[in-house]
């Protein structure tokens, strides 16, 4: 998705590193391990399941993890008196320029009130 920035590029020396230095077979180092997965399916039903929630976006992938975090926000006003599966949701989010937060500040605004 686009040119490797400084972290993407940091991360694959740190791998490459790791490679030549045995890539974990006997006498090297342990292979750097990355997992990432989903979303499969509707990404609220799967995310309701947890008491805890911690949304990680980056740049423009803070659209679609808004609408999550707005969906789970609705329903617990929605249901007041109810205590929802979810009770804590955190939301980080980081962004090369400062001009994105300004741009989508009018989102945040509406997804906080």
């Amino acid at each position: 998705a686009g040119r490797k920035g400084s972290w993407t590029r940091g991360l694959h020396s740190l791998a490459a590193s790791r490679l030549a230095e045995g890539g974990g077979q006997e006498g090297g180092a342990a292979p750097l391990r990355v997992r990432a997965i989903g979303p499969f399916g509707e990404p609220e039903e799967r995310a309701a399941a947890h008491p805890q929630l911690i949304l990680v976006a980056g740049g423009v992938g803070i659209t679609p993890l808004s609408a999550l975090a707005g969906a789970f926000i609705a329903r617990a006003a929605a249901e007041p008196g109810s205590r929802p599966p979810t009770t804590s949701l955190r939301l980080v989010w980081v962004a090369r320029d400062v001009r994105l937060f300004v741009e989508y500040a009018l989102l945040l605004e509406e997804l906080i009130a």
